[in-house]
């Protein structure tokens, strides 16, 4: 029996269930509205930006088509750059002195052109160190837009569970809610309208009403978000920013791909585009270039994805496993370095919901035995595939092979376990940024594993007139994409090179080791002084390190060498959250890249360049030092990867520290034309001469020093 209520009871009630409704209904609907207003914002950041690069353009520029427009008078009247005509009409433009309406009409027709061009290769870039108004309202539009839709979520399940019954209720208590309508009711309408008031009445006691009120405080509280707030935010989830832009606003990255379908022939790339994901499973939003890289593999089945560093190879690899277990597939095996176990583990274990094994150490030999029972992914190391074995009847979806230059040389141990667990896999996937480091022969060898007819077709390719043959052949098997291809959006890398001068100790030091040929005591120049107090390296790099503290950056360090990495920890003390070395377990290196996560600005980790140059995401560093030129391209190139990646929010600051006049100075020139090569050739995967310095290059250099030294001091022999 319903409570006795008076009309005004009723209309209260009426109209705090409708306001609720109301309320869940915008909440439902907020997603939709913020991507319309994010892609308003992104419109208005892009306009910055081309107005930015419009303003670093001289008038000289409207000229470009040498169609006769009077810049001298444009000049005379005030206007410098291009920026300056934004907002300016024509009346005000054909004021300048010398401009008539002819002028004005080429002065506009070119700098539209101008803009167009300028427009279409302008990409969305957040830098939280420089933001201006523009990306600071896109930050606080993404946090908005990311908590909205948790919101909505939780407000579309409360109208699916209510809105039909409480819609209904109000229907039947509205003649309540006037006075004389409640008086004049019978019947069925008044026995309606009091069951419906009892309705809605209990909704509170059933925690309706507490759910709808708390949903819509939080919903209100995302107007009083803080700039700052909303800047952290977004250095937390930076892939998930773009992948959220690339999503709702396309136009934020401009021309996305350089080649359609990435070099392959356009019949290839329509049957990849249709390649059907299922994601279901997946704890990741893929970008749009990540999707077609895991259709690629899906579709090609056996290739070798080299993806520039930090693009998100081993998220394609998972989503891959996740789609194929979604249509069946059950066993998948990773094989990688034991340095990359444990974080495979957890990469795996973070994006996906797929079970792993860790099939290394002494509980391995049962993990791969249930891993054989009951399915999952496998991760194992190069050196426990000895002691594996599957027969002819196993049945592996998918191998990913990480980092496999380790398998370039064939004859190698190593490389027969791998590729003979290989052959019982039906997919294979080789994974590696560095597929030509040496020689196209390594390549070749790669691909041999993969596709031995296409290696026997390209075994030959070697010199630089074939490379384009050679390029659109290993397209069928082999995908790279360049960062500025596709991620456009990371922030700035600054290399600068850092010279000091070798005080009298450290030159004394330096001459004894070159004389004796000591080549790997000259490397560590300006590192080999007794006190490490006195090393002008040293010195240089506390500076940078304090620096790195003040912008609240965090650093990190590498050098080839155990003794320096040792020496660099001890100068820094409690700075320093770690050494990562060859002798660091996996399990330890992971702490190490914890602990940096979780440390303050102007914390160090330090790392062998060969130890910690691959296979650890170290986003949490945006300063990077090198404490010595290494010998080629691609160990340097690794290494600032560790930071210069997804996920960066900042822009990244390279140091290299380099002693002037040293052996340092040498080496580094002969690194720099190597790069040269690897930027023209290996990108375009055709290279045929080595990308290191060998031995014999290194003697020459050190008998070339020694040379210098001895022509510039004539007389050190009578002196002494």
């Amino acid at each position: 029996m319903a409570k006795s209520f008076s009309a005004k009871d009723a209309a209260v009630l009426y109209d705090r269930h409708k306001k609720m409704l109301e309320w869940l209904d915008t909440i439902d609907r907020a997603p939709v509205e913020y991507e319309s207003r994010i892609r308003r914002h992104v419109g208005a950041a892009l306009d910055r930006e081309v107005w930015e690069r419009l303003k670093a353009m001289p008038v000289d520029e409207l000229n470009r088509n040498k169609e006769g427009i009077r810049v001298s008078a444009l000049k005379e009247g005030g206007y410098e750059n291009l920026a300056q005509f934004e907002g300016r009409s024509r009346r005000q433009i054909e004021s300048v002195n010398g401009v008539g309406e002819n002028s004005s009409d080429l002065i506009l027709k070119s700098l539209n052109a101008i803009k167009k061009e300028v427009r279409s290769n302008v990409k969305l870039k957040m830098n939280p160190d420089n933001p201006t108004p523009e990306t600071t309202t896109l930050a606080y539009m993404y946090l908005v837009y990311v908590k909205a839709g948790a919101y909505a979520a939780q407000a579309h399940e409360l109208l699916e569970k209510y809105n039909a019954s409480i819609s209904a209720a109000l229907i039947d208590l509205l003649p309540a809610t006037s006075p004389i309508n409640w008086f004049l009711a019978f019947g069925s309408k008044k026995t309606d309208a009091e069951g419906a008031f009892e309705y809605l009445l209990q909704k509170n006691t059933q925690g309706y009403d507490d759910a709808v009120i708390a949903l819509v405080t939080a919903y209100k509280q995302l107007r009083d978000i803080d700039s700052a707030s909303a800047w952290e935010f977004y250095k937390q989830n930076t892939v998930n920013f773009y992948t959220v832009m690339e999503r709702v606003a396309s136009d934020a990255f401009g021309k996305s791909d350089d080649v359609k379908y990435y070099g392959l022939p356009e019949d290839i790339g329509e049957e990849i585009e249709a390649v059907s994901l299922y994601p279901q499973g997946l704890k990741a939003e893929l970008r749009n270039y990540q999707q077609w890289g895991v259709k690629y593999i899906l579709h090609q089945e056996k290739v070798l994805l080299g993806d520039e560093m930090g693009l998100g190879k081993t998220v394609q690899a998972i989503a891959a496993m996740v789609s194929l277990s979604n249509t069946g597939e059950t066993h998948f095996i990773v094989v990688c370095p034991a340095a990359v176990l444990i974080n495979w583990i957890k990469e795996v274990e973070k994006f996906s919901t797929l079970k792993t094994y860790k099939v290394h150490g002494k509980d391995g030999e049962d993990a791969w035995v249930n891993w054989r029972r009951y399915g999952g992914v496998a991760v194992t190391t190069y050196e426990t595939t000895a002691r594996l074995v599957l027969d002819d009847k196993a049945d592996v979806g998918l191998m990913v092979v990480d980092e496999a230059h380790y398998i370039k040389n064939k004859e190698t141990r190593r490389s027969v376990n791998v590729r003979e667990l290989a052959a019982r896999a039906e997919r294979l996937l080789f994974m590696t940024g560095t597929a030509l480091e040496n020689r196209v022969d390594e390549m070749v060898s790669l691909i041999e594993a993969l596709n031995p007819d296409l290696a026997k077709e390209i075994q030959n390719m070697s010199s630089m007139r074939q490379a384009p043959e050679f390029k659109r052949k290993v397209a069928t098997c082999y995908l790279r994409r360049k960062r500025e291809q596709v991620a456009g959006e990371l922030p700035d890398l600054i290399e600068k090179e850092d010279w000091i001068q070798l005080n009298e100790v450290e030159k004394a030091i330096y001459t004894e080791t070159l004389l004796a040929h000591n080549i790997a005591d000259v490397r560590r120049v300006s590192w080999n002084v007794p006190d490490i107090t006195a090393s002008g390296k040293a010195q240089r790099l506390l500076e940078i390190v304090e620096m790195a503290k003040d912008e609240d950056r965090k650093v990190i360090v590498f050098t080839f060498f155990k003794t320096i990495a040792e020496s660099v920890a001890a100068i820094l003390g409690e700075k320093c959250v770690g050494i990562i070395d060859g002798s660091t377990s996996p399990e330890s290196r992971q702490k190490s890249v914890d602990a940096l996560n979780a440390a303050p600005g102007g914390s160090v980790l330090v790392a062998q360049i060969v130890a910690g140059g691959t296979g650890l995401n170290i986003q949490a560093a945006s300063v990077v030092i090198l404490c010595e030129p290494q010998y080629k391209p691609s160990l340097e190139n690794q290494a600032i990867s560790r930071a210069y990646r997804m996920g960066q929010s900042r822009s990244v600051l390279v140091h290299r520290l380099l002693a002037d006049d040293t052996f340092d100075e040498r080496l580094l020139e002969i690194v720099k034309s190597k790069q040269k090569i690897f930027d023209a050739f290996a990108d375009e995967s055709a290279a045929a001469e080595k990308m290191d310095v060998d031995e014999a290059a290194l003697n020459d250099l050190i008998q070339e020093e020694i040379n210098r030294i001895n022509s510039e001091l004539p007389d050190a022999k009578h002196e002494e």
